[in-house]
């Protein structure tokens, strides 16, 4: 088994908590491409007309994540990953699912699940449980529990630093508690969030390769956001909350050196652009299946 140590660093996962989640492949060479997963396990493309429903719904359990990573082999082309709430692995090519792994032995649902790395030979995961139990496979279909139980459970959303060369794994998670917490000097240690009425609710985090400079920005229950441009730690954000209806999952897409696109989809499936302070939105709820 690859040891694994905890280092102070942040950067992102998804989260699989009960909301329609999208996630964004950047290619320079023919765009961006836009997926979302509904609650009901249907795969929708964001287009110049809206939303289009991609194929059958996957056979996993509700609530679903979404992940779109670089196919090695051709860096232009996505691979579809989604995983569902027992930790089930699928990939998808748009018309038919395959299971690729099976999940952990565990009595709670999955609530926050990413690959976090991916070859030719493998993929590797890395879980956690309602019950605060965090799992990750040895690039193989076993799974091994490397951290202690997290204390503040159901957990809220999950940030991770992974360093293959090292085979280094370092979580950060909030709690239900809105606090965020990580694994460091061998248990789990709290740092303070902004302060709002709802708490954070969802993080997104992107880690400049050279400099190692983080630009973090969150969202709370309210949709407020909140970023660490200007203080260097999180405060609240002069940008409008996210628009529509709540819970919101939101990314944070590099699309140029120190640019960035921000992107907020509703729990309807509204689609919508930061732009100059507010937003432009640019597709309406998914269709009705």
């Amino acid at each position: 088994m690859k040891q694994i140590i905890a280092v102070f660093l942040v950067c992102l996962i998804q989260s699989a908590t009960a909301m329609n989640r999208f996630d964004v492949f950047s290619n320079n060479i023919s765009g961006d491409l836009v997926l979302a997963i509904s609650d009901d396990g249907f795969l929708l493309e964001y287009t110049d007309s809206g939303w289009e429903t991609i194929g059958e719904s996957c056979p996993g359990t509700s609530p679903f994540s979404l992940q779109l990573k670089a196919n090695e082999r051709n860096e232009r082309e996505a691979l579809i990953f989604v995983i569902d709430s027992s930790g089930q692995l699928f990939q998808t090519n748009g018309d038919t699912w395959v299971e690729l792994l099976s999940p952990p032995e565990t009595h709670s649902a999955i609530t926050l699940s990413s690959v976090i790395s991916l070859s030719p030979a493998s993929i590797q995961l890395v879980l956690i449980s309602e019950e605060g139990d965090l799992f990750i496979n040895d690039s193989d279909t076993s799974w091994v529990s490397p951290f202690e139980t997290f204390p503040s459970s159901p957990p809220r959303d999950m940030t991770f630093y992974s360093d293959e060369a090292t085979y280094t794994i370092n979580p950060f998670i909030i709690g239900a508690d809105g606090k965020l917490y990580g694994f460091y000097n061998g248990g789990w240690q709290t740092a303070e969030l902004p302060e709002s009425e709802w708490n954070i609710q969802n993080l997104e985090s992107y880690v400049h390769s050279e400099t190692g400079t983080i630009f973090l920005i969150a969202v709370d229950g309210l949709g407020q956001l909140y970023d660490n441009v200007n203080q260097g730690i999180l405060a609240s954000s002069i940008h409008d909350p996210c628009p529509g209806t709540g819970p919101w999952d939101f990314k944070l897409v590099n699309s140029g050196p120190g640019i960035f696109d921000l992107l907020c989809l509703d729990s309807t499936g509204q689609l919508f652009l930061a732009y100059d302070g507010s937003w432009s939105r640019l597709a309406d709820s998914f269709p009705q299946e």
